[in-house]
């Protein structure tokens, strides 16, 4: 799911990926990293639905710096001959991940990942 809006009365960053028992929160004001993995066999209920799964969490160090800031800097390095930090693989990967998103908006309806996603 993508939310985007430009009404929201309070700046919000954030970017959750859910998996089927894993979470990982990640706040961009903070830059505070959360993972969350959740006991699926025992979930808090209420009513026979689960409001919430108990679980191990961690928080992960993210470095401290203005990511719009840093994604200039990396291209001006390489514009100015520098080397390339992000491999021909991933850059594959990071437009097979966008375009899907469009195209699941577009069409109202979940895309396969997997067959487009290439190999590493």
């Amino acid at each position: 799911m993508l939310d985007v809006n430009w009404l929201t009365p309070a700046k919000r960053r954030r970017l959750a990926l859910v998996g089927e028992a894993v979470m990982f929160e990640l706040d961009y004001l903070t830059r505070r990293l959360t993972f969350t993995r959740a006991d699926i066999a025992s979930p808090t209920l209420i009513r026979r639905y689960a409001t919430r799964f108990l679980g191990d969490g961690a928080i992960i160090e993210v470095e401290d710096r203005e990511l719009l800031a840093a994604q200039l800097d990396a291209f001006l390095a390489v514009a100015r001959g520098g080397r390339l930090v992000v491999d021909r693989a991933a850059g594959l990967w990071a437009l097979a991940i966008s375009t899907s998103l469009l195209q699941s908006a577009a069409e109202a309806r979940p895309i396969d990942l997997v067959a487009r996603i290439p190999a590493r």
